[in-house]
């Protein structure tokens, strides 16, 4: 049904054995996801250890080897099944790994990325506060040096894996002047350390799982080399680069609601044909469906490999998450108008990935703050 045109036989053996992973182990968790909140972190950790989300991180520094195109696969696969899913472990394999990767030094590599790299160890990466993730003069969070110790206080909301990580990156303002881009640390701070408290955990429309909340930092002490340093330009690269992350993830969602409402479209009887059968409009509507998904495809793979080739592809990361959100709320819609009534039912499963499309226009960016990332770079 979908042109794939960048496969080879390496990669069609990761696809198998990620989709094999995702429907006996991620689709069972699915309720617990949904109707519990529960974090699907033994799966994440279990997929690491699998060394499915090493492809962002080269060898030498524990990954599997910079290949982007095995990354979006192996996304894509697990958006198939759960936005969730997908959306943690995106944040494990490059948004966090990744940033750890190109600013730790020797001895952090080994101390914190490889364990997590391993399967070891469940990263956490807070920046946002009450003041928004944009306004860096509003930081409340600050890290002051004492002796061999960085002491740190304040507090983050919407963190992710709040109340499950085994380690986090916090992003800490300085104690003697405004808070800039040039002047937040960021710093490794483990969860078992005395004065770090998880607070609210927010009831979202989607993503249930992710364990979004709050966090409290009371003198928090770690020690002076969990300090990664300053780089917070560096760890928004390793955001935007992350779309194409949450790229193959929506790209795994609207091929889910879109095959399942084929079939539904092809077995439903109405006056002793199906509806696929009697009405045209209804092929017509899908076949549009199926030219927006595929172009997107096409759009996000290509990008993928001019991302092995050095190609700088920052502006269509970007671009891509933005296409993405909208058109994925757009499949899902059009999808459950042609499934009818039954569209709206949990149990039929379109409405979760309607939900979750929500979900990947806020976290990261808003659809409206990547339309102006853009045309500033214009």
């Amino acid at each position: 049904m979908w042109s794939k045109w960048y496969m080879n036989e390496e990669r069609r053996l990761i696809e198998k054995a990620v989709k094999t992973f995702a429907e006996k182990e991620v689709r069972p968790f699915i309720s617990a996801m949904e109707d519990e909140d529960k974090s699907p972190k033994e799966l994440v950790l279990a997929l690491t250890k699998l060394g499915f989300l090493g492809y962002t991180i080269p060898e030498e520094k524990g990954g599997s080897g910079v290949d982007w195109v095995n990354y979006g696969i192996v996304i894509e696969e697990l958006g198939k099944v759960s936005g969730n899913m997908a959306f943690i472990a995106l944040l494990q394999g490059e948004v966090f790994a990744g940033f750890m990767a190109s600013l730790a030094n020797e001895q952090q590599i080994e101390k914190f990325l490889k364990p997590a790299l391993r399967g070891e160890c469940l990263l956490g990466g807070w920046v946002t506060e009450p003041g928004g993730i944009n306004d860096l003069g509003s930081f409340e969070t600050k890290a002051r040096l004492d002796g061999d110790e960085w002491v740190i206080n304040g507090g983050k909301i919407f963190a992710t894996n709040a109340d499950c990580m085994d380690c986090a990156i916090v992003a800490c303002g300085p104690v003697d002047e405004v808070p800039s881009a040039d002047n937040i640390r960021y710093i490794m701070v483990p969860k078992d350390t005395p004065g770090f408290v998880p607070g609210h955990i927010e009831n979202k429309i989607g993503f249930n799982g992710s364990r979004t909340g709050q966090i409290y930092l009371n003198d928090v002490r770690v020690p002076k080399e969990n300090d990664l340093g300053l780089g917070t330009e560096l760890f928004n690269y390793h955001m935007f680069l992350g779309y194409c992350g949450y790229a193959a993830a929506m790209l795994g969602g609207m091929e889910t609601v879109f095959e399942q409402t084929v079939g539904y479209l092809k077995q439903r009887l109405s006056g002793g044909k199906s509806l696929w059968e009697s009405h045209e409009t209804v092929r017509f509507d899908i076949g549009k469906l199926w030219q927006a998904i595929d172009t997107y495809r096409n759009s996000l793979y290509g990008a993928l490999v001019g991302m092995n080739q050095g190609t700088d592809m920052y502006l269509s990361m970007i671009a891509l998450k933005h296409e993405g959100e909208q058109l994925m709320e757009h499949v899902c819609s059009e999808c459950m108008s042609l499934y009818g009534g039954l569209g709206l039912v949990k149990e039929t499963g379109i409405e979760r990935f309607y939900r979750d499309a929500k979900m990947y226009s806020m976290v990261c960016g808003s659809t409206k703050t990547l339309t102006g990332l853009i045309s500033s770079q214009l």
